[in-house]
């Protein structure tokens, strides 16, 4: 694993692209031999590097926008919804948007993609926090000033195996349950699992294959882009 200097940092900068002020080596250093955000961060850059490939393959669509976790380390996004006259607040950290534009003879169609890599760590109580985020950033329409978008959806891709993707489909039913959500907001939840290596699928099965659960439809998986 390989992390810019402050050299390589003022250099993207200069191009316009936007970079944190703050850099140290010895935390990068320590940051890769942190072997479960090791994995998790090189888990994010498969993902990233298949978005890539897909579309350079895929000539009908492209990609607008890209913006890795550390985007939103940097700016998290805030939300609040009130439900019953209570307002409720919540962070999240995505770990990548991915922004696609699909052409076809009808017109341009935009589908957004908020990323969760799954290695299997994290349990009931925690997943559920995050679920719970999601549904106050999702009732608020915090998507539409965040990113200018009309519609979302929230990807919770798992590298461990279809037991854990089971069991994550379950907790967020659980939580939609909880404050009895509106069931079209459980249609902008998909769930799928990764193998291990991702050499061993294929971009467009990733993105086009019916491969994506809801959380609560096992009979019909769909495809992340909708066809």
């Amino acid at each position: 694993m390989y992390a810019l200097d402050r050299k390589g940092l003022n250099y993207l900068q200069a191009q316009g692209i936007d970079v944190r002020e703050y850099f140290r080596p010895s935390q990068e250093e320590d940051s890769a031999k942190n072997f479960l955000f090791r994995e998790h961060m090189l888990a994010i850059s498969d993902i990233l590097i298949h978005a890539l490939l897909f579309v350079r393959s895929e000539p009908s669509y492209r990609i607008e926008t890209m913006l890795h976790e550390r985007v939103f380390k940097n700016n998290p996004i805030e939300a609040t919804f009130t439900r019953n006259s209570r307002e409720e607040t919540k962070t999240i950290v995505p770990d990548a948007y991915v922004e696609f534009a699909c052409t076809s003879p009808s017109g341009k169609e935009k589908i957004p993609v908020l990323w969760e890599l799954d290695r299997g760590t994290e349990d009931q109580k925690f997943f559920r926090r995050r679920i719970r985020a999601y549904i106050v950033f999702l009732r608020s329409r915090a998507f539409k000033t965040v990113f200018t978008i009309e519609n979302i959806t929230i990807a919770f891709a798992t590298t461990k195996d279809h037991n854990r993707m089971k069991q994550m489909r379950e907790w967020t039913r659980k939580e939609l349950a909880g404050t009895n959500e509106p069931s079209w907001l459980s249609q902008l939840f998909l769930f799928t699992s990764l193998p291990e290596n991702m050499g061993d699928i294929e971009p467009r099965q990733l993105f086009l294959d019916p491969v994506w659960y809801t959380p609560s439809d096992d009979e019909n998986p769909l495809s992340l882009l909708g066809e």
